[in-house]
């Protein structure tokens, strides 16, 4: 399983073993199984990873396996025992067709000694205050980049805060535990898990995430790494992830009578709905509504823009914010949340509505990378088509 990739006894006791995929629904013959051994972690997870061993041309191949459709990998081969070679383990890194199914929340975090982090999981989104022994899981994942030289291997640790509305806790050390720096592969994914227990003093409401790395002994102890922007220079020291609630979910915002949109940018957000009219008690300010859905956590806080367009695709009226406001911004958004945005924008005098566009979309507020449209509704008229970056909305 996945679960042994990492463990230093393991490439010891094998070594490198080479890997190959079946293509998705292949069939394994008879022949073929008996030649094969299986290790799998009891009970058995329909949703993990599977590596059979078998004997190419007198070389132990590795071959992923599970999950196929319908069954796991545990299902498909009689028991091991029973194959002439036992006992084998299967042995292989994630290479990053497999870890980006595994991969939830994807991040990409550069820090100056070389260390990678690549994404996280979490567990649950939602924790009440009087559940039985209350913590939350965290598993971030991380890459050495091979261009740099390999940390000192008992010089470089992470330190993780989970933030509550009335206090911290922390969780500090050794990057994936037992497995040292100095026994890391080039180009090897290892997990690092932290379990956060709750202070029975925590109050309700949201928390999140603080993580980074830093010296814990000799001259520099207690040194943070550098994070490095995407232009290679130094911008901070932690990154802020990973949005939970404890106790009661926030409040939701009401979405029913705004007009159904139905776009999705990154596959996380959803503009579920919209609205937009003059202000009754301004006739110069049009009023403009966005509903908005969190499906997945983000890792950015994401800027708005809202463009108003003249028949020629001139900007007559423009205005960007945080979609959710200052005080909830898209890093803060919890999986099936809803937000609601409501703005104004000036207009120019005698200014005819119906002869005029909406254009909306979100964009990186470091660099102005503006976020693609990757679904898109089933109405009649089609705001916006696949991978664009915004949609426009026709006002009457």
């Amino acid at each position: 399983t996945r679960s042994l990739y990492q463990t230093p006894h393991m490439r010891f006791a094998i070594g490198p073993i080479p890997r190959q995929d079946l293509p998705p629904g292949a069939a394994i013959t008879e022949e073929a199984a008996v030649q094969l051994s299986l290790l799998r972690a009891e009970p058995t997870d329909p949703t993990d990873s599977a590596f059979l061993l078998r004997s190419v041309d007198g070389q132990i191949v590795a071959t992923w396996l599970s999950p196929i459709a319908g069954t796991t990998g545990g299902q498909l081969f009689s028991s091991p025992s029973a194959q002439p070679l036992w006992p084998q383990i299967a042995l292989s890194p994630l290479t990053d067709t497999l870890f980006a199914a595994d991969n939830p929340n994807p991040l990409h975090i550069r820090f100056a000694n070389g260390m990678l982090l690549l994404g996280y999981e979490l567990a649950p989104d939602r924790l009440p205050l009087d559940a039985t022994d209350p913590a939350f899981l965290l598993r971030t994942f991380w890459r050495l980049d091979p261009a740099y030289p390999p940390p000192d291997a008992n010089g470089l640790d992470i330190f993780a805060h989970l933030q509550t509305v009335n206090g911290q806790a922390q969780k500090n050390g050794p990057i994936a535990g037992n497995y040292p720096l100095g026994l890391w592969q080039p180009g090897e994914i290892v997990t690092d898990q932290r379990l956060f227990p709750l202070p029975a003093t925590t109050q309700p409401g949201k928390a999140y995430f603080e993580m980074g790395l830093y010296v814990p002994d000799g001259v520099q102890a207690g040194q943070r790494i550098d994070i490095l922007d995407d232009a290679g220079k130094p911008a901070s020291t932690q990154i802020t992830f990973g949005v939970v609630a404890i106790g009661d979910d926030p409040p939701q915002a009401e979405l029913s009578d705004l007009q159904p949109l139905g776009v999705w940018f990154v596959d996380r957000l959803e503009l579920r709905g919209w609205r937009a009219a003059l202000d009754p008690d301004n006739r110069q300010q049009l009023l403009v509504e966005l509903g908005w859905q969190a499906h997945k956590r983000v890792a950015t806080d994401y800027t708005l823009f809202v463009h108003l367009l003249d028949r020629n695709g001139a900007i007559i009226a423009q205005r960007d914010q945080p979609p959710g406001g200052v005080e909830n911004p898209t890093t803060m958004w919890l999986p099936g949340e809803t937000t609601r945005t409501r703005l104004t924008l000036d207009l120019p005098p005698a200014l005819v509505l119906d002869e005029h566009l909406l254009r909306v979309g979100l964009y990186e507020p470091v660099g102005g990378r503006q976020l693609p449209i990757t679904q898109t509704p089933s109405l009649p008229t089609n705001p916006a088509p696949l991978g664009q970056t915004y949609l426009l909305l026709p006002l009457e």
